[in-house]
């Protein structure tokens, strides 16, 4: 039961933030002029996870949005461990990144705290 809620909560925060992502851009030509820097940052690897990954970048190039093209990204995994998603929270939000995905309800809490007091 721990485990469905965990994969629930990872797929909602997935979604939550490629919706964020894609819903801010006004034109569809945006995404062809600009280059964005994507961190992700996945608590560990599992199957349900490694989907959200999928999932969301998938949803961003079918916006046009595409790795490679238009889109860097930068993929850390913790390994289930919070401290390692800590410091990687921090790097990004360093890094100045357009935008942290964060894949899995740890990895959500330390990309909230690393961001929390930034302006952007």
């Amino acid at each position: 039961m721990r485990t469905m809620k965990k994969v629930l909560a990872a797929g909602l925060t997935a979604v939550m933030a490629m919706s964020l992502m894609v819903g801010c851009g006004s034109k569809k030509d945006d995404s062809s002029s600009k280059t964005y820097n994507l961190g992700i940052i996945q608590f560990a690897e599992h199957g349900s996870l490694d989907n959200c990954r999928k999932g969301f970048l998938k949803g961003l190039e079918s916006e046009g949005i595409k790795e490679g093209e238009n889109l860097k990204i930068t993929y850390k995994n913790s390994q289930a461990d919070t401290a390692t998603d800590n410091q990687i929270a921090s790097n990004f939000a360093s890094k100045k990144l357009d935008m942290i995905c964060a894949i899995a309800t740890p990895s959500a809490q330390s990309a909230y705290n690393a961001t929390k007091d930034r302006e952007f």
